[in-house]
């Protein structure tokens, strides 16, 4: 992302303007409004052409609404915007993406990766948290300007980061080694303990009888 700024910074206009545009009007109001430009603009442009063809024309008998569309060439020319080959490669990639997806979901689900399942329940669990004051709105437009936002940053300081990102690692796999250590030593202890009670509880009744 931003390896190309200009159609980075249109993706991410566009992205928020939507998301404010959706916020007042709904879906259709939204379709209504931009097929009413959209004739209406071509309307008045394809008259006003044709008009001012026939106004400055020699020849007005061989003009017509047909002939004077200054859109002809689009109209005659056979293209197909939603063609067999493009609908067939989108449904494939869609299709493709949804299983990746899936795949990716039931591994999270099913704690394939400790680690990485405990990242995305940490990660859930603070987007719920979130959610409860903060409109879904909110949340999708912050999304969308770190989404833009953070790789413009990482690029500009990846170094930087880089070594940030390490040292922090390093100072989590040892906090995280003492823990286990010292789980292990508890839990050692405990064992014995309760081994040396059993074992106690168990000899007591014999010295009695």
């Amino acid at each position: 992302m931003w390896h190309n700024p200009a159609k980075s910074a249109i993706y991410l206009a566009a992205s928020l303007l939507g998301l404010i545009i959706t916020q007042h009007y709904s879906l259709l109001q939204i379709f209504a409004a931009i097929a009413t430009i959209a004739i209406g603009v071509n309307w008045v442009f394809v008259n006003a052409h044709v008009q001012g063809q026939k106004l400055f024309a020699s020849n007005t008998a061989d003009i017509n609404n047909t002939t004077a569309n200054p859109h002809r060439s689009r109209l005659n020319t056979r293209s197909q915007p939603l063609s067999r080959q493009r609908v067939t490669k989108l449904s494939n990639t869609l299709v493709d993406v949804s299983e990746i997806l899936a795949t990716e979901g039931v591994k999270i689900v099913l704690i394939d990766d400790n680690k990485r399942s405990l990242k995305y329940l940490c990660g859930f669990y603070v987007l719920w948290t979130v959610a409860k004051y903060l409109p879904s709105r909110w949340i999708i437009g912050l999304s969308i300007a770190l989404v833009f936002s953070v790789p413009k940053l990482y690029y500009r300081h990846q170094d930087l980061v880089d070594a940030r990102i390490n040292q922090a690692t390093g100072i989590l796999n040892e906090k995280a080694q003492v823990a286990r250590s010292m789980a292990e030593k508890h839990a050692s202890t405990a064992y014995q303990q309760i081994s040396t009670r059993i074992n106690g509880a168990v000899q007591s009744p014999k010295k009695t009888q």
